[in-house]
């Protein structure tokens, strides 16, 4: 179960996953050791950079896990995922504007 700190509501995966494309948000979450992380973190086109490899390219040699997404992470510059399942807020730093 996730909170969503701006809108007190419990949100999920899809609703995570749509943050993402659309904006910069923050995820706090439990890594699997044990720690909590914040990042901040995105999908958006115009913030990621461009990938030399199709995703059939990267994936070749592994199953897609549904648990986990890869993110951007805009402070430390790199690609960093985390599992949904361990996922105790995610909130909005910074909307899309077109």
């Amino acid at each position: 179960m996730t909170v969503c700190k701006d809108c007190s509501m419990t949100i999920n995966k899809t609703d995570i996953y749509d943050m993402l494309k659309y904006n910069v948000i923050v995820v706090d979450f439990i890594k699997v050791n044990g720690d909590k992380r914040s990042m901040t973190c995105t999908l958006r086109s115009d913030i990621i950079p461009t990938s030399p490899a199709s995703d059939d390219e990267v994936n070749r040699n592994r199953e897609p896990n549904e648990g986990v997404q890869v993110v951007w992470d805009t402070v430390s510059t790199g690609w960093r995922s985390f599992r949904y399942d361990s996922v105790v807020e995610a909130y909005i730093v910074e909307e899309y504007n077109t």
